[in-house]
């Protein structure tokens, strides 16, 4: 019979001993076929974990009163002593003892006189662990040797089960031990595979969330198991299925193939590309997922188209001047013409005037290179803008012979700035106004002030107002505001030109509406630090 385990032992500790349980259920047939009183019991305190009905008899008291309890309290009182002696030499030696006096009884059978044989119960280190005791009364003391060789051999006996049982028991428990042991090396693996999971999904994520273009990724049943905040910024909201990012993509296909399918969305006109690639490194018994990609290509498209339409108004802008050029060089070449030196003066002057325009348009695609290449340098020096506006005026009112620059401008302090870029900034603005102005006779006015530590420049036409929708768009590289501009030359560089360099110079450029009609261009530069200390004393 096994008895209780204790869960803390660890392998290589002594076997456990019996439980009192045990000892119950392994002694109590034997106690219970014996004639004779007998009674188990374990421990050093003696308690009784069983006794037979001829003990209870002969005790003189109920079986639910002397099992649990000591033995020596189950006796009459003249018999404790000896008794109680009796048993702790025995369980002490582990030696059995027969004694035929416990003492004379105290209910009046003054002539009885108590016979014991008291065995010791071993556990499996060999040491007592309980006390197996048969008592009879005088009478029966004859028939005792043959009943006590018989007892002997059922104690040796039952001692054996005690032995095997905690042999297996530290089977057992060493089972358990190795099988706990596993099962924590297994716990441990599991947690280290998980957390080794998470870590590279957390990963994963994180990667997905910095892809600047939208992605979804769809399982073999459609569903989206991944997207990023980029997709639902594309398509403005979040998707479930395949069917619900289709509809969104307006029904494009999401299938794998070799080259990304293009299309338009409406109403907003948005352009996307939309490339969908296969994950073949799936395991075997699953269906591959897809990882869908999705770009706006929006503003791409459109520079795209801004660069080609750039390059064919450049080369119109280039041919212009140059075939202009070529043509009245060709004819001063001629040995005879018509006309006399007045005419001849006239036709230099216009190819004066067209190499001048080749001129600053090649300065601005100077500009527009060096800015592309980082390789834009300024280099400040002390500039005068009221002889630099006046230089500029006087250069455009030869281009535009009906409009009337005028120049009002006050005694200034000197700006810290480059002489060549601010002349090439006050004449883009001012060929600017002249070029988008009314077709008839109008006026351009330039203003010069002092503000703070800047000096604030404004050029102000009676043109066309520019469509509001546009204003912080003027400034950008190849744009031309409304319809009726794009029909004046120009290739949409000068004012992206003005504001580079005006910025390179640590100023700031702005466009505005003017009440009652017409455009506000301005620009402003820092004074130069020396000047300013007048003005601040």
């Amino acid at each position: 019979m096994r008895g209780k385990q204790n869960p803390r032992r660890h392998q290589g500790d002594p076997p456990p001993e019996p439980h009192p349980a045990d000892i119950a259920a392994i002694l109590g047939p034997v106690v219970d076929a014996s004639p004779m009183a007998m009674a188990a019991t374990s421990g050093t305190d003696h308690l009784v974990r069983h006794a037979n009905p001829a003990f209870c008899r002969l005790v003189g008291r109920e079986w639910n009163v002397v099992v649990g309890h000591s033995l020596a309290a189950s006796l009459p009182k003249t018999r404790r002593a000896r008794t109680s002696t009796l048993l702790d030499r025995v369980y002490s030696t582990g030696v059995a003892e027969r004694t035929g006096n416990l003492g004379l009884a105290d209910d009046g059978q003054d002539s009885a006189l108590w016979a014991s044989t008291t065995w010791p119960i071993l556990g499996d280190n060999q040491h007592p662990t309980g006390l197996l005791l048969q008592l009879s009364a005088t009478t029966d003391h004859t028939r005792a040797p043959d009943r006590a060789a018989d007892l002997a051999i059922e104690v040796r006996e039952a001692n054996r089960r005690l032995l095997v049982a905690g042999l297996e028991a530290q089977q057992q428990a060493d089972n358990e031990s190795a099988i706990n042991a596993e099962l924590r090396e297994s716990t441990e693996a599991l947690q280290a595979s998980e957390r080794r999971y998470w870590r590279r999904a957390a990963e994963l994520q994180a990667t997905i969330d910095a892809i600047e273009d939208g992605v979804a990724v769809l399982d073999d049943a459609g569903a989206v198991t991944v997207m990023n905040d980029a997709l639902i910024r594309t398509l403005g909201h979040p998707v479930a299925t395949e069917a619900d990012l289709g509809r969104a993509l307006s029904g494009a296909d999401l299938h794998p193939g070799a080259e990304p399918s293009r299309l338009q969305l409406r109403p907003d006109g948005r352009w996307l590309e939309i490339r969908t690639f296969r994950a073949d490194d799936a395991h075997p018994d699953d269906a591959p997922s897809r990882v869908v990609m999705i770009r706006d290509i929006t503003q791409e498209r459109a520079d795209r188209d801004a660069r080609e339409a750039f390059v064919g108004v450049l080369s119109h802008e280039l041919r212009t001047p140059v075939t202009t050029i070529l043509g009245m060089s060709r004819l001063l070449g001629r040995a005879t013409i018509e006309g006399d030196a007045r005419t001849r003066r006239e036709l230099i002057g216009d190819v004066a005037a067209e190499a001048e325009r080749l001129d600053r348009l090649v300065e601005d695609l100077l500009v527009l290179s060096r800015t592309e290449r980082g390789q834009l340098i300024v280099e400040p020096e002390p500039v005068l803008l009221q002889h630099v506006i006046r230089e500029a005026v006087a250069a455009e009112a030869s281009r535009f012979p009906l409009v009337n620059f005028v120049a009002d401008i006050q005694s200034l302090p000197p700006v810290s700035a480059d002489r060549t870029y601010v002349t090439q900034v006050v004449r883009n603005l001012l060929s600017n106004a002249g070029k988008y102005g009314p077709d008839g006779p109008c006026e351009v006015k330039v203003l010069a002030d002092r503000d703070g530590d800047d000096i604030v420049v404004q050029v102000l036409d009676e043109g066309t107002n520019f469509p509001t929708a546009d204003r912080d768009r003027l400034f950008d590289l190849f744009f031309r505001a409304s319809a009726p501009s794009r029909l004046k030359p120009g290739a949409g560089i000068g004012l992206y030109v003005t504001r580079v360099l005006v910025e390179a110079m640590d100023g700031r450029v702005w466009a505005a509406e003017r009440e009652g009609g017409g455009s506000a261009f301005g620009f402003t530069l820092p004074i130069m630090a020396v000047a300013r200390e007048p003005e601040s004393a």
